[in-house]
């Protein structure tokens, strides 16, 4: 069965650095419409999940102006341990 890894500390590491300011979890967390400890559970790129709710997918696809496929990438169970 395959699981989900997040790649949104990337994301936001890329949009402060574009901005030329840093961007915290708390301000993404607002402007996103996302709770703070999703935010939170989403920033650790070595952690796993096996679903992610819509509205947060769709807050965080539409702060990043990316899709699915920047946010999301989807990994082996097995290897994700």
């Amino acid at each position: 069965m395959a699981a989900f890894r997040s790649n949104l500390k990337l994301l936001l590491l890329n949009k402060s650095a574009k901005e030329e300011r840093q961007i915290t979890q708390t301000e993404l967390s607002k402007e996103a419409g996302v709770s703070f400890a999703t935010v939170q559970r989403l920033y650790d790129d070595r952690a796993t999940f096996k679903r992610i709710d819509a509205d947060t997918l769709y807050g965080l696809l539409d702060y990043f102006g990316c899709g699915f496929g920047d946010l999301i990438e989807r990994v082996d169970e097995e290897k994700a341990s």
